[in-house]
């Protein structure tokens, strides 16, 4: 064999461990972003381009729900379609329950419950403008009006109380229905500096107890039997039903996104360096798991900038932005990553197996492999 020969063959042998070295890292970095789901249907919804009225998505028990238009469409887990019903108007607000939907038109006040059949259970008219809708454990309809006023409706949309809450902005209400209590947040705007109220009703619409929330502005509440859990963009703050602090979690970072899973009493946050002054890169974007006494139980690196949303699917956290969609596992390892097709907008959590990507116009539904 010359020299040449040699050298060729040198060459070969190199080029060749180079190639099955590069396609080993290619497939460990495919079975990184390995995916668990296929895309088994899409739904086609807002085609005459209305940026005002957009289709609105939820999930009842099995089924994606979407007002679309001045149609209110249901499909099956696969997006088949089940049936369909023609509203009044598109200016409706929607939200979910366990086996029916509430609805009400936004400038009557028009209010009704609908079963997964797409029969009317019941009705109510005439409340007046609304500006915010919500439907709890299918027993209570809360209706918060444009001039202040929290209504709470039962299940048969009758009312049971009428509150008046503070003057300013109400970011945020819920109830607690074993002790009968409202629960609210509002700006108050005749402030030059930014503070909050906590306010607690009766279900008779008085006001029985609240607290002020200096130079904090929270934008989110959630409940749990002994404690209400107020977010702000610098901390979490839990309080007892007589407003008094049992304890606060501040955060060096900012609050982006928070979700809360009331089966595990676990929050999770989106928190981002804004300020420049931590040097740990896994820091400055990172996603925090904190339980129900404030306690940290896991942090780790958000893997994506501008998350727009947390949900839970099963064991796995989901955080999407409008580009892509990550899984996490309960130890905060990246298993499973999506790229949209185009700008997601939402997703929809079905079950463990199924769930949907939305988009502008459709929403491809995906199952479990």
């Amino acid at each position: 064999m010359n020299k040449s020969r040699l050298n060729s063959l040198i060459i070969f042998v190199i080029c060749l461990i180079i190639v099955l070295k590069f396609d080993f890292v290619v497939a460990q970095f495919s079975k990184w972003v390995k995916e668990d789901f296929k895309v088994i249907n899409r739904v086609i919804y807002n085609q005459n381009v209305d940026f005002e009225n957009r289709a609105e998505i939820l999930k009842v028990a099995s089924r994606y729900v979407i007002l679309d238009q001045s149609k209110l469409k249901v499909y099956d887990d696969e997006g088949i379609p089940i049936w369909e019903k023609e509203v009044a108007t598109q200016n409706v607000l929607m939200a979910s329950g366990k086996s029916s939907i509430a609805l009400v038109e936004k400038k009557s006040g028009d209010v009704f419950i609908v079963d997964m059949k797409g029969n009317i259970k019941a009705s109510h008219f005439g409340f007046g403008s609304v500006k915010g809708l919500k439907y709890f454990d299918e027993q209570y309809v809360g209706l918060l009006k444009t001039d202040g006023t929290l209504t709470i409706l039962d299940e048969k949309l009758e009312v049971l109380s009428n509150t008046v809450l503070p003057k300013g902005e109400i970011i945020d209400f819920s109830i607690n229905i074993k002790r009968q209590d409202i629960v609210a947040v509002v700006l108050d705007l005749s402030r030059k500096d930014f503070n909050t109220k906590l306010v607690i009703a009766t279900f008779n619409g008085e006001i029985i107890s609240g607290s002020n929330l200096f130079s904090e502005i929270a934008y989110q509440l959630w409940l749990s039997d002994d404690q209400i859990n107020v977010i702000t963009d610098s901390q979490m703050m839990a309080y007892d039903y007589e407003c008094n602090l049992r304890f606060s979690v501040p955060f060096d970072r900012t609050v982006r996104k928070v979700l809360y899973e009331p089966e595990k009493g676990q929050f999770y946050f989106n928190v981002v360096n804004e300020n420049g002054q931590i040097e740990n890169p896994k820091a400055q974007n990172a996603i925090m798991v904190i339980n129900n006494v404030g306690e940290t139980h896991i942090e780790f690196d958000a893997g994506m900038d501008n998350i727009e949303g947390l949900k839970i699917m099963d064991k796995r956290l989901m955080a999407f932005n409008h580009e892509k969609i990550i899984f996490f596992n309960e130890e905060g390892k990246m298993v499973d990553t999506y790229i949209g097709k185009d700008e997601i907008l939402d997703v929809i959590i079905l079950d463990d197996t199924h769930f949907g990507i939305a988009y502008i116009n459709h929403m491809d539904l995906y199952i479990l492999k």
